[in-house]
Parts: C-alpha cells; sequence; structure tokens
C-alpha cells in the first residue's frame, strides 16, 4: 500500500493533488494542478489521491472523506490507482459518478494526468448547474436543513462502517487468491496449473463486481447478503488451495519413493 489513510489525510489538507509514488510526470502534475485551480475560480473544489494499483480504493475514499468532512456539493475526492478510480461529491450521486467515470475511461492507456482532466472534467460538467446553485434560506428551511445534518451524519456513519466492512473482506480475498496462485506455481504439471488459476480468477472476478458496487454504495458492506456473497466465493477460493496443496504433498510423496 503506497500510503495509509491518516497519511493520505494528512497530505491532502495541504494540497488538492497527492501523489506519494510520483506516477504522474512533472509536467503532467503542473497541468493537474492548473485545472483543479480552474475547477476551484468555479466554486468547484477537487482533491486528486493517486495511489498504487492494487491499494484499496473505498478504504481511502470513504476514510478520507469523512477525516477531512468535505462537503457533498462543493468538494469532491478522486482517489486513481493508475488503473481504476472512484470519486465522491460535487452533487452527483453514485449512478452519475460511475457513468461519467466509464465513460472517460480511455480504450487505449494514456497520459495519467489527461485521463484525471478529462474525469474532472465530465464530472465538473455534470456538477455545475446543481454545486452552483444556493437557495435563500429561511426560518423552515435552516430547521429543514438541521434535521437533514442529523440523517445526513447518520448515513455517513453507516458508510464508514460498511467501507470499513468491505475492506476487510476485499483484503481477506485478496490474501486468499494470492496463496492459491502462489501454491499453482508448485503443481508439476503447467497445464493443470492454469486451469486452476483460471478457476480462480473467475471466482476472484465474480467477488470483484460486488466489491466494486461497495466502492459506489459503502453501506452495501452492512448488508449480510453482499458480504456472504464474498465470502462464499472466498470459502472456494481455500477450497481450491486446499486442492492444490493436497496434489502438492501427493508429487512430493511420489517423488521420495
Amino acid at each position: 500500500m503506497s500510503i495509509s489513510v491518516d497519511v493520505a489525510v494528512r497530505a491532502l489538507r495541504s494540497s488538492a493533488l497527492v501523489d506519494p509514488s510520483s506516477h504522474l510526470k512533472p509536467r503532467g502534475r503542473d497541468e493537474l494542478n492548473d485545472e483543479l485551480r480552474r475547477w476551484r475560480d468555479r466554486g468547484l473544489f477537487a482533491h486528486v489521491l493517486v495511489v498504487d494499483r492494487g491499494d484499496p480504493l473505498p478504504e481511502l475514499l470513504f476514510g478520507s472523506w469523512s477525516a477531512l468532512g468535505l462537503d457533498a456539493r462543493r468538494d469532491l475526492l478522486l482517489v486513481f490507482d493508475t488503473h481504476d478510480w472512484v470519486a465522491r461529491g460535487w452533487g452527483l450521486d453514485a449512478a452519475q459518478i460511475v457513468g461519467i467515470l466509464d465513460a472517460a475511461r480511455p480504450r487505449e492507456r494514456t497520459v495519467f494526468s489527461r485521463e484525471l482532466i478529462g474525469a474532472l472534467e465530465g464530472l465538473a460538467q455534470a456538477a455545475q448547474p446543481s454545486a452552483l446553485a444556493l437557495p435563500a434560506l429561511g426560518v423552515g428551511s435552516v430547521l429543514a436543513i438541521g434535521l437533514l445534518g442529523l440523517v445526513v451524519r447518520r448515513r455517513r456513519q453507516l458508510a464508514q462502517l460498511g467501507a470499513a466492512q468491505l475492506a476487510e473482506v476485499q483484503s481477506s480475498l485478496g490474501r486468499t487468491y494470492a496463496e492459491l496462485v502462489l501454491a499453482c506455481e508448485e503443481l508439476p504439471e503447467p497445464q493443470e496449473a492454469s486451469d486452476l488459476q483460471l478457476r480462480a480468477t473467475e471466482l476472484k472476478r465474480r467477488a470483484d463486481v460486488v466489491l466494486k458496487q461497495g466502492l459506489l454504495e459503502p453501506t452495501l458492506g452492512n448488508n449480510p447478503v453482499a458480504i456472504g456473497q464474498v465470502r462464499q466465493l472466498e470459502s472456494e477460493l481455500s477450497a481450491l488451495h486446499s486442492i492444490v496443496l493436497q496434489k502438492t504433498v501427493l508429487q512430493k510423496q511420489r517423488e521420495k519413493r
């Protein structure tokens, strides 16, 4: 993991762009900072966190968001691992963000800074009509906002709990998958090892579908059915791992004879 949530939060408090592993080139970093300033001048504040591939995106997104106390309408947090990305804010709902980020994803790999600038452009264009509209507030509106604040805080607490549970099952799934893939490399027959690795990859892909939905809806982590689906797929990976270990032991016993 290139950066912890605590370190990310400290860095984001002093800089709108954080790239601890220097995935961005100096020129690209300058161009991205210019883009952030451009939207900031229009009242849209964005923070971009660039991490290593494989880092826990939901944990970094929702953990940093909560600790920074960002405004869901004015602020945006975009976390990018050079391959995938997640975001929150600017008054956009999860479905909007998914659609925009998917549309911004290049069909061929390009310069990371350009990918991020394109994603910010798409998000900002969708956000401007709502994020920049400030209603006049009366007494009734103030009371309504107070009640809304309670709801928002409760939702935030549920989101934090869900994100933590999702991060836990994602970490456990990743370890189980990695152990299985490594164990397959000990098998004497390459074709058999390849077949088992393909089965393992398919199981992990199915689990990742659920986990990716959790990136956008962290409260999904509080759903026992969703968590159960991932745990079941992890159990199937563990069963494959046991089969591989048994085959390896038998092979070693044969070699000793």
